[in-house]
């Protein structure tokens, strides 16, 4: 039985590799969509394992090579399902933590965080707008979400709040999404309502999270 594990080492490390990649990549992909980090650790993770199959499955040749026509005492070791059990072990067991730790959603998360911020940040900028000019809103701000210019760039189609960054009386300069932002865009939407209620969302936030802040 143990022959035919020698003679099929590398079927078997590519057959559970992949398996266990692709249980990896399924899950995570399917939550957090990081398909190319994720392929990239898997086929980490696989490249490793067939090199250590093809190198034992090359030492296991020379060996028998150097002990045909003698006689020899036999050693005791590893057979290789051992040594394919316990590198299966240690590829699932990594992949679990990374899963379980998770550090692109996590990143994601404070990306969220940041947006947050941002939103309320502007939004305070507005409203002390408002009220040092008598409940009048900026001019540019429409009833349709619209994209929010960044601060010194080229606002065509874009909402302007220049009002609020001259001299640097309200917000010394607009904030960007951490991941949309743009030299003319904030990556921030702004919009008002008929009762003059303002709105800003982030339509860049990650892991299906909705991020609207109004007053």
């Amino acid at each position: 039985m143990n022959e035919i594990f020698k003679k099929n080492a590398i079927a078997i490390s590519v057959l559970l590799t992949t398996i266990f990649a692709f249980i990896v990549w399924w899950y995570t992909t399917q939550e957090y969509n990081t398909v190319v980090p994720m392929g990239m650790f898997c086929l980490g993770i696989a490249t490793i394992i067939l090199i250590l199959a093809i190198l034992w499955a090359q030492s296991s040749n020379k060996l028998q090579s150097k002990k045909k026509g003698k006689k020899m005492k036999s050693k005791k070791g590893f057979t290789l399902i051992e040594v394919l059990l316990v590198i299966a072990i240690l590829a699932i067991l990594s992949g679990l933590v990374i899963v379980a730790i998770n550090p692109f959603k996590q990143l994601a998360d404070t990306r969220n965080a940041e947006r947050r911020l941002d939103a309320s940040t502007i939004l305070n900028a507005v409203y002390q707008y408002t009220i040092d000019n008598s409940g009048t809103l900026p001019a540019t701000i429409t009833t349709t979400p619209t994209a929010i210019c960044a601060t010194a760039g080229t606002c065509t189609g874009l909402i302007d709040l220049t009002v609020l960054t001259t001299n640097e009386k309200y917000i010394t300069s607009l904030p960007k999404d951490p991941s949309s932002g743009t030299v003319n865009s904030t990556g921030y939407n702004i919009s008002k309502s008929t009762n003059g209620r303002i709105t800003i969302t982030a339509p860049s936030a990650e892991n299906s999270v909705t991020i609207s802040v109004t007053r």
